[in-house]
C-alpha cells in the first residue's frame, strides 16, 4: 500500500500560483475570484477539518498572513513568502488539530527576579530578538503594516510564560469569526462576577511564584490587567502594560496551526 503523501497537492500550489500573480491591489473580492473559489474547494475536499463549504474569511485572512502579494502595501512587498513556503504553511494548518497556546503576562512591577522553570511555564526575561520570533513579527506586518512592535521595550522586564496545549473545537472558519460559533440560546446579558479574565491554566502556573514568596497575583477580570506584583524589592516602574498594548502576542503566539 502506498503512503499517502504529506503536504500541498499540485491543485492547491497551481491555485496558489494563480493568486500570487494578481497585481497589488487585487481584486475588490478576493472571495468572489476564480482562483480562490478554487482553492477553497481543494480546502474543503481535501481537509476533513475544513468545513462542508471550506474556508472563506479564515482563507483569505490565511494568504494575507502568508504573503500574498497583492495584498502586501509597497513598503511590505519584500515580505512576501514563495508560493511553495506559502502553501506548506496553509497546509500544516489545515491539517492541524491543535495548537500551542502561549500565555504572556507582564511582570512590570517586580524587581529582579531568579530565572524559574515549572511544567509548562516559566519566569525569565525574553530578548528583542526572541520577543520578535514569538509573535511572528514579519507576519504581523504583512497583516498590519502600520503596527510597529516594540521588541526593545518589552524586553525590560521579566515575563510569566505559560505553555498550554489546546484541541481545536470548531473548524477554521469559527476560529477566524468566532461569532459563526457562538451559542445564541444562552443568556448574553448574565452576569459573572467571579469568572477571572484569565484561563485556569494561567492561574495555576502564577501560584508557584506567589507562595514562593516572589509577590502577589493580580487580576483585575474585566479591565485587561495581569501582573504579580514584586515583593523581593522595589517597584521600578509605577506604570502597567494594558492587554491591548500586547494584543498581537495574544492573537499570533500560537504555534502549530499559525495561519488559521
Amino acid at each position: 500500500m502506498s503512503e499517502a503523501v504529506i503536504g500541498p497537492s499540485a491543485a492547491m500550489l497551481d491555485a496558489m500560483a494563480d493568486l500570487w500573480r494578481l497585481r497589488p491591489p487585487g481584486p475588490d473580492n478576493i472571495l468572489k475570484h476564480p482562483a480562490f473559489v478554487r482553492l477553497r474547494e481543494i480546502c474543503r475536499d481535501g481537509y476533513p477539518g475544513a468545513g462542508k463549504t471550506g474556508p472563506a474569511f479564515a482563507l483569505s485572512t490565511a494568504l494575507r498572513a502568508l504573503g500574498m502579494p497583492c495584498h502586501l502595501q509597497d513598503a511590505a512587498a519584500h515580505l512576501a513568502l514563495r508560493v511553495e513556503e506559502a502553501a506548506a504553511g496553509l497546509d500544516a494548518a489545515l491539517r492541524a488539530t491543535q495548537s500551542t497556546r502561549v500565555h504572556m503576562a507582564p511582570l512590570d512591577l517586580a524587581a529582579d527576579l531568579p530565572p524559574l522553570a515549572f511544567g509548562s511555564a516559566k519566569v525569565c526575561r525574553l530578548t528583542s530578538d526572541e520577543l520578535r520570533a514569538m509573535v511572528d513579527e514579519p507576519r504581523l506586518k504583512r497583516l498590519y503594516p502600520r503596527f510597529q512592535f516594540d521588541a526593545a521595550r518589552f524586553a525590560q522586564f521579566h515575563w510569566l510564560v505559560v505553555e498550554e496545549t489546546v484541541g481545536f473545537k470548531h473548524g477554521p472558519e469559527a476560529r477566524a469569526v468566532p461569532m459563526f460559533s457562538m451559542d445564541f440560546s444562552q443568556d448574553l446579558g448574565r452576569i459573572e462576577p467571579h469568572k477571572g479574565r484569565f484561563s485556569g491554566h494561567v492561574r495555576r502556573s502564577a501560584v508557584l511564584p506567589v507562595v514562593g514568596g516572589l509577590g502577589e497575583l493580580v487580576d483585575h477580570a474585566g479591565s485587561g490587567l495581569a501582573r504579580v506584583s514584586g515583593a523581593m524589592g522595589p517597584y521600578r516602574r509605577q506604570r502597567s502594560l494594558r492587554a491591548a498594548e500586547f494584543a498581537a502576542i495574544a492573537r499570533h503566539a500560537e504555534l502549530g496551526g499559525p495561519h488559521l
